[in-house]
């Protein structure tokens, strides 16, 4: 997905060509330095929280949602320029 004007990251969901089960939304921040990536639910509830330190700012930052169950989630970014969120939605199929 594209950065909107005034985003601080990108956001891209792929799965992983080597295991069909495995769901990775990378992120792309676009500024180096401490990031905090917060995946929550809709109740608000945090599933995980994951602190990188960007230096190539190439580089993408994973996120494995491969164990959220079907639902929608919140995927929100900090770093020194802001905050930046997200909505993902996971859907499982048996």
């Amino acid at each position: 997905m594209p950065s909107q004007t005034g985003m601080i990251v990108q956001f891209r969901s792929v799965r992983t060509p080597t295991d069909r089960r495995k769901d990775i939304l990378h992120i792309k921040p676009t500024v180096a330095g401490q990031n905090k990536i917060t995946a929550m639910d809709i109740s608000g509830r945090i599933i995980t929280k994951i602190e990188y330190n960007v230096s190539d700012m190439s580089e993408e930052l994973p996120l494995n949602t491969s164990e959220f169950k079907s639902g929608t989630y919140f995927i929100r970014v900090e770093n020194k320029n802001g905050i930046s969120s997200t909505k993902y939605k996971a859907i499982r199929i048996s």
